[in-house]
C-alpha cells in the first residue's frame, strides 16, 4: 500500500516552502526585535511560546510519561547545541545582513559530513570530501578573514551552522528510540529555562506597548507553526525530493533583507553562496546515492 508521502509529493513540497517562509518571517521578526531588546529576551519568548503549545500537545496526545528522559547525555548534547545555535544565529542577524547570516548558517551539511565520521562511524568518499573542501572555499570567500567584513556577526553565523550540524547528528542518534515530538518539547522547554535565567541575571526590558508584546509572542507561536509545517512536509513527500528546495530560503531572506533594511549582498557573498549551494546539493545527492545503493544491496541479499 502506498504511503501518504508517495501520494501527495507536491503537497509536501508546498508545506516545506511554507516552512521556509515562516522561518524567514521569524528571522525578520528577530532582527527587528533585537534592535530594541536584548537577544536573550527575544530568545526567551521564542522558546517559551514554542514550548507551551508543544508540551500541551504532547501530553494530551501521548501522555505526560512521554516527556520522561532516559538518554540524558544525548539529550544534553542535542539541547545544548540547539540553544547555542539559535542564540548565535539571532546574534548574527543583529550584526550582519539577513541574507548573509542565513547563508552562513546553511553550511551545516559540510560540518555534518565531518562529524558523521567520528560520531556515526560513516565512511566518506572522495566526492563528498571534495564538496566539503569547496564548501570551505565558499565560506572563506564570504567571510574574508583578515578584512573588515570579518567580524563577530560572521563568526556567530558560522558557529550557528556548526551547532545545527551537531543537532542533526544527535537527532539521528536520538530518533532511534525517542519520539521527535518529545525531543522538541524538551529542547524548547530547556531553552525557555536557560534564557529565563539569563534575563533574571541580565535584566528585563519592558516591552513598549501591545504591538511589541504581540511581536514577542508571535515569534514563539510562529516557531511552533514552523516546526509543524516542517514535520508535516515529510509525511507527504520524500526527503530527497524536498531537500533541494531548502536553499530557496536564501532567496527569501535576500528579498526580505532588501525590502525592510535595504540590504544588498555584496558580490563576494553571491559568489561564495553559489559555491556553498552547489556543494550542499552535491553532498545531498551523494548521500541519497549511497542510501539507495545500500537499500538495493539489502533487497538483493533478501531476494526481494
Amino acid at each position: 500500500m502506498q504511503s501518504n508521502r508517495e501520494d501527495k509529493p507536491y503537497f509536501g513540497i508546498l508545506l516545506f516552502l511554507g516552512n521556509l517562509i515562516v522561518m524567514v518571517a521569524i528571522s525578520a521578526l528577530a532582527k527587528r526585535l533585537v534592535e530594541d531588546y536584548p537577544v536573550s529576551q527575544v530568545l526567551f519568548f521564542r522558546y517559551l511560546f514554542v514550548a507551551i503549545p508543544m508540551i500541551a500537545l504532547v501530553t494530551m496526545t501521548l501522555g505526560f510519561s512521554t516527556l520522561k528522559i532516559t538518554r540524558y547525555r544525548d539529550y544534553a548534547v542535542r539541547t545544548s547545541a540547539g540553544i547555542v545555535s539559535l542564540g548565535l544565529f539571532f546574534y548574527a542577524i543583529s550584526k550582519i545582513p539577513l541574507a548573509e547570516a542565513t547563508l552562513l548558517s546553511y553550511i551545516s551539511p559540510i560540518f555534518i559530513v565531518m562529524l558523521s565520521i567520528p560520531v556515526l562511524g560513516e565512511k566518506i568518499g572522495v566526492y563528498r570530501w571534495a564538496a566539503v573542501l569547496m564548501g570551505f572555499v565558499g565560506v572563506f570567500i564570504i567571510v574574508q578573514p583578515g578584512t573588515a567584513s570579518f567580524n563577530l556577526g560572521t563568526m556567530a553565523a558560522v558557529g550557528a551552522s556548526m551547532g545545527s550540524a551537531i543537532v542533526s547528528i544527535w537527532l539521528r542518534l536520538l530518533s532511534t528510540t525517542e519520539k521527535v515530538s518529545t525531543i522538541n518539547a524538551i529542547h524548547n522547554s530547556m531553552g525557555a529555562i536557560v534564557f529565563g535565567c539569563w534575563i533574571w541575571i541580565e535584566g528585563w526590558v519592558a516591552p513598549q506597548g501591545f504591538f511589541d508584546w504581540g511581536l514577542l509572542v508571535s515569534i514563539g507561536l510562529l516557531g511552533c507553526f514552523q516546526q509543524y509545517l516542517f514535520a508535516s512536509s515529510f509525511r507527504f513527500s520524500e526527503a530527497s525530493l524536498i531537500a533541494p528546495f531548502e536553499y530557496l530560503i536564501l532567496v527569501f531572506s535576500a528579498a526580505v533583507g532588501y525590502w525592510f533594511w535595504s540590504e544588498i549582498p555584496v558580490l563576494t557573498t553571491w559568489i561564495g553562496g553559489i559555491i556553498i549551494v552547489c556543494c550542499g546539493l552535491s553532498i545531498m545527492y551523494r548521500q541519497h546515492y549511497h542510501q539507495k545503493k545500500a537499500a538495493d544491496t539489502t533487497r538483493n541479499e533478501q531476494g526481494i
